[in-house]
This record gives structure tokens, C-alpha cells and sequence, in this order.
């Protein structure tokens, strides 16, 4: 059916200004959906004895009809005025796809309830938060890749605003970043230690760069020792490692700096200790005190 006459109005409308009646024989009501909700808001009126249901009703139709005039134009519920479509936001729940409200509007409507939306908000997610987690998990693992990429192309746009963010967060972290780091590096110890191996076998120029810088430090850094006092110093501390007490019998024994030279110690036999391979490995350039406290932070 293409076009049918209202029985109330008598005018020709397309069958989808119709509601659909099953019962009829065209299959849809006999009036029209405007004078149907005239009808309507007429019976209200006897029923509450109000003119303001028929009033509504027929300010209603009007802005309808002005829209249909200027299709171009919606009505802003909230603030009571025509505003041109692109200045509302998409809302898939309603029937043309639009909020009822225009963004202006909306705007001076959040920042006059600013504190009981926030209050609102924070009391649904309290509420609500295994299944907003549940949802938020789901969506990343569905929309991975956008995110991915949304994410990888803001921080090509934003380099320096990055680089400053990652600073400030590792300065107010150190500790605790420092603690995870050397928690994680021990729980993978194996798995590191491959790591490292791999990358200096794949890189052996960075490796022969980091060899020399270390044997200049320990040329220039003042004193020397001989061999019989070495072997005295080993003796001294009964063949164990004087940082965790390990015996060193029939293990390799590490020639441990107990003030690093890189912070100004020196090769004099007074500043060197045996340590087993782990203790000097780990202890890198702290000092016994801050190696023997970072050993407590980390459980060792």
C-alpha cells in the first residue's frame, strides 16, 4: 500500500504514518498516528478535567511538522529550541539515532550537576564493577588491534609528552619499580640469564665496548694487590663469601669491591673481599650497606 486516507483529518498520508492493525483488512489503523494522539490526549483532558495533555499533544505535532519543513533541524528537549542535527550526539537508543538533548545543552546540564554525576557514576561502577571489568575485558580482547594502534599512533604524536610522563612516574616509583625489577629478575633468573647471553653473543661489538670501559675503571682506580694477599683475604674469611656466608669450596670465587670503584673505591687489598658468583653479580655498583638492604626489601 502505498498511500491511504485518514478517517479523521481526511488527508492522504503514506502508509507508514499509519500504526499497523492487524485486525483491519489494509492492515493498519484507520486515522492517522497525528490525529491518534489527538484523540488521546482529548481523552486524558475529560479524564483529569486538564487542557495541558492536548495542549502537549498539539505543540508536539507543530515541531513536527516544522521539522519536516527542516529536515536539517531537531528539537533540543532540554533547552527548548530547534538546533541544526550535527550538534547533537549520536545515541543508537533512540529513534533517529540522536540524544534529545544538543551538546550545549548537555554540557551546561554537567557542569551545573558536576559533583552528583560524579557521585552517581562512582556509586554504579562500585556496584556494577565485576561486570563493567568483565565487559572492559571482553571489548579489548574483541577491538585489540584498534587499540593497539590507537595507542602506538598517540605516542608517535606525543614523544615528548611521553618521555616526560614515563620520567615523572619512575621518579615517584623508584623504590618500588627497583623492588619489582630485582623480585622478577630472581623468581626468572634462568630465563634472564639466557636473555643476556643470547644478546651479547647477537651484539659482540656493544659487549667488547662495555669489557673496555670496565677494565679502564679498574686501571685508573688506585692500589694493587698481590696474589699471597688475595689468597690471605680468602683465608681470613674461612673460604666463604663474606656477603651471605656461602662456602666457596670448589666454586668459582668472585674478587669483590666492597666500596665500588665506579663510586670512588679503590683496588687496595682493605677494599677487597671474596664473594661467591650470585652476591657479586647482584651487588653491581651498590655498597655493602645498600646490597645488604636491598637483600631485606626483596625477601632474600
Amino acid at each position: 500500500m502505498q498511500d491511504k486516507k485518514c478517517s479523521k483529518c481526511k488527508k492522504m498520508f503514506p502508509a507508514s504514518c499509519f500504526n499497523k492493525d492487524a485486525r483491519r483488512p489494509s492492515g493498519y489503523r484507520s486515522t492517522c498516528r497525528d490525529c491518534g494522539r489527538l484523540n488521546s490526549a482529548k481523552w486524558k483532558a475529560r479524564k483529569t478535567n486538564s487542557d495541558e495533555p492536548l495542549q502537549l499533544i498539539q505543540t508536539m505535532l507543530e515541531r513536527e511538522r516544522y521539522v519536516a519543513l527542516n529536515p536539517n533541524l531537531k528539537w533540543c528537549h532540554k533547552g527548548q529550541h530547534f538546533v541544526e542535527r550535527i550538534n547533537f550526539s549520536k545515541w543508537s537508543k533512540s529513534g533517529d539515532g540522536l540524544q534529545p538533548k544538543c551538546k550545549t545543552c548537555a554540557k551546561n546540564f554537567d557542569i551545573a550537576n558536576a559533583e552528583s554525576i560524579k557521585a552517581s557514576r562512582k556509586q554504579y561502577r562500585v556496584k556494577n564493577s565485576q561486570r563493567i571489568s568483565q565487559a572492559q575485558k571482553e571489548h579489548y580482547k574483541t577491538h585489540k588491534a584498534e587499540y593497539n594502534k590507537r595507542n602506538s599512533d598517540y605516542a608517535k604524536r606525543n614523544k615528548s609528552k611521553m618521555k616526560q610522563m614515563y620520567q615523572n612516574y619512575y621518579i615517584n616509583n623508584k623504590d618500588r619499580l627497583k623492588r619489582k625489577s630485582n623480585r622478577y629478575y630472581h623468581e626468572n633468573k634462568d630465563r634472564m640469564m639466557a636473555t643476556q647471553r643470547a644478546y651479547y653473543k647477537a651484539n659482540p661489538e656493544r659487549y667488547k665496548v662495555h669489557s673496555n670501559n670496565r677494565r679502564k675503571i679498574l686501571n685508573e682506580a688506585l692500589g694493587k694487590y698481590t696474589y699471597k694477599q688475595w689468597q690471605d683475604k680468602i683465608e681470613y674469611f674461612g673460604f666463604r663469601c663474606y656477603l651471605c656466608n656461602e662456602s666457596l669450596k670448589g666454586k668459582t670465587i668472585h674478587i669483590e669491591h666492597r666500596k665500588p670503584i665506579s663510586r670512588g673505591g679503590s683496588n687496595w687489598i682493605a677494599n677487597i673481599a671474596p664473594a661467591c658468583k650470585k652476591c657479586n653479580l647482584s651487588k653491581s655498583t651498590k655498597t655493602e650497606k645498600e646490597f645488604r638492604e636491598w637483600k631485606l626489601t626483596i625477601g632474600l
